[in-house]
C-alpha cells in the first residue's frame, strides 16, 4: 500500500507541469515541511525505541538465559521492527518533501 502511494502515483513526481521538487520557492511551503518533518521523527523515534529494547534483550552481558528458538524470534521480531521503523521514516519523508503547499504538509 505505501509503495502504491509514494511510488506509483504521478502526482507525487509530476503536478501542473512541473516536477516536484523538494525544496520550493514559497517559505511557508518549507516551513511547513520542516515542521512535519520534526513531528514525523518524534512519532517515529518510538518505532526505534521498540527495536532497541529488543537488541537490549537480546545483546544483554551477562547473557538472558533463553532457548535458541527464542533468541532466533526474539532477532527476527527485532529485525521486522527495525524495517519497519526505517520504511516508515522513508515514506513519511518522501510524502512531505513532494507536497506542495502547506496544507498538503
Amino acid at each position: 500500500m505505501l509503495w502504491i502511494v509514494g511510488w506509483s502515483s504521478p502526482e507525487y513526481f509530476f503536478e501542473s507541469g512541473q516536477w516536484v521538487v523538494p525544496i520550493s520557492d514559497y517559505w511557508t511551503v518549507n516551513a511547513m515541511k520542516c515542521l512535519s518533518m520534526l513531528l514525523t521523527f518524534f512519532r517515529v523515534s518510538g518505532e526505534f525505541k521498540d527495536a532497541a529494547k529488543l537488541y537490549r534483550v537480546l545483546a544483554h552481558r551477562p547473557a538472558v538465559h533463553m532457548t535458541m528458538q527464542q533468541r532466533i524470534l526474539g532477532f527476527g521480531a527485532f529485525l521486522l521492527q527495525y524495517i519497519v521503523a526505517v520504511v516508515v521514516v522513508l515514506m513519511a519523508i518522501q510524502l512531505i518533501l513532494t507536497s506542495t503547499t502547506p496544507i498538503a504538509t
